[in-house]
């Protein structure tokens, strides 16, 4: 049992050194962000920057959404 617990330690260590190696958090607030943007009335009144920022919210949610479901397993 003690080696399963250090196991299971050791693995929640290395999740949390990926996690700041990737920029989780900083990925996490820009992908806010766009959210936030895109969410807006007035969001398709300039066409390619709409386009950018979807393609850039969509790139981030396929980069962020595995680590989220590890943080939460």
């Amino acid at each position: 049992m003690d080696e399963l617990l250090s196991r299971a330690r050791a693995l929640q260590s290395a999740i949390a050194d990926a996690l700041q190696r990737i920029g989780f958090e900083q990925l996490q607030a820009r992908k806010t962000e766009l959210d936030t943007i895109v969410a807006a009335p007035d969001f398709w009144n300039t066409a390619l920057a709409a386009q950018t920022a979807v393609k850039e919210q969509s790139s981030l949610e396929k980069r962020l959404q595995p680590w989220v479901q590890i943080r939460q397993s």
